[in-house]
């Protein structure tokens, strides 16, 4: 590590594979330090490495997997030591590309590794722990009052996690919804607590919503579709898009809301992966028109299977939150959830006031 950080300061710069080379020694030197401190209590163990057996692409920071390679590998390397009594320690969170070079899976894809070979060995059940009692009604560092979520669906926990919720990676519930496993959430410094269980389908909740999440910061584009003032060039806002959605694609940058009316097209995206926030973006899509970058803004969710089925609830939210100046609002694409943009510094008001509505 140490002729790894030489050879970079050297270079001036850290490109992303060599800040992924560098973030996976953290995971591979604690998974070292369980292997033997299971070992020295006569438990038999082996210590894998994960960049043998997940394999991903080459998108650095947050690479994602190629199943069928990766599948195979686990399924080679894991069930074999089982049998013999042998307990299999492997890191979380990094895997490697193609071509061999150390990648990571982004915040929290330990979960996502969990998930990765729960699924690939067809467990009956995938246990995740963390520093927290599973998902919450909110994030307990912006609400104090949160509580645990004790049942969760597949779809509840995948908007969540889409919309900010940071107890797990925003892919880590699709391996065990594909194959139908049970996903539990405990917590490692209460572990008689109850947590979270998270499954297909789950009973009728009295809530209507099952938490609130948040992401900021968020950068609103509003951007215009522009034709020639002498007719000779129609661009419609179809056309727009189409260039915004080329663009982020080749940024892989995936917009959290978007809204398209007949010459206009707005986008919510996340501040953190855009540069000179935004400019770049509004300069790449400036031949179809015109746009505008509004920082400092965030996106609140109400996330519950309830949402489908109350016909009140949106008045509900708008009442409870009727001071606050709302931005784009996202309510039908998903049946379970309703999202709006609001000013940054707004989060933790709107959360206390829907908390004591809805939670």
């Amino acid at each position: 590590m140490k002729k790894l950080l030489e050879g970079l300061a050297i270079l001036g710069e850290v490109p992303p594979r060599g800040l992924d080379k560098i973030l996976a020694y953290g995971e591979l030197l604690s998974s070292a330090v369980l292997t033997d401190a299971l070992t020295e209590r006569g438990i038999a163990a082996r210590l894998l490495d994960a960049r043998e057996l997940i394999k991903t692409d080459d998108r650095y920071g947050s690479a994602s997997p190629l199943f069928e390679i990766t599948n195979q590998k686990l399924r080679e390397a894991i069930p074999a030591l089982i049998e013999r009594g042998v307990v299999p320690v492997i890191q979380g969170f990094i895997g490697s590309s193609r071509d061999g070079a150390t990648t990571t899976l982004g915040f929290e894809g330990s979960d996502y590794t969990a998930t990765i070979i729960g699924a690939a060995l067809d467990a009956d059940d995938i246990q995740i722990w963390k520093d927290v009692s599973g998902l919450m009604t909110a994030d307990p560092q912006v609400f104090a009052g949160a509580r645990t979520v004790k049942l969760c669906s597949f779809a509840e926990a995948a908007d969540l996690t889409f919309f900010g919720a940071k107890v797990l990676h925003p892919k880590a519930i699709h391996p065990a919804a594909r194959k139908n496993i049970p996903v539990h959430i405990y917590n490692s410094k209460q572990p008689a607590a109850t947590g979270t269980t998270i499954t297909a389908a789950t009973p009728r909740c009295a809530n209507l919503i099952k938490s609130i999440a948040y992401r900021r910061p968020v950068t609103i584009i509003n951007a215009t579709a522009d034709s020639s003032a002498d007719g000779s060039r129609f661009v419609s806002a179809d056309d727009l898009l189409r260039a915004f959605v080329d663009t982020l694609a080749k940024r892989r940058i995936q917009p959290l809301i978007t809204s398209v009316s007949a010459s206009n097209v707005v986008l919510a995206l996340d501040s953190r992966e855009l540069r000179h926030g935004g400019r770049d973006l509004i300069e790449a899509v400036s031949g179809f028109g015109s746009a505008t970058a509004e920082t400092g803004q965030a996106i609140v969710s109400m996330v519950g299977d309830g949402v489908r089925s109350e016909h009140s609830f949106v008045g509900r939210v708008f009442k409870a939150i009727d001071d606050t100046e709302l931005g784009l609002i996202l309510h039908g694409s998903s049946p379970i959830t309703m999202s709006f943009v609001v000013a940054e510094d707004e989060v933790e008001k709107v959360i206390a006031r829907l908390h004591a509505v809805f939670l």
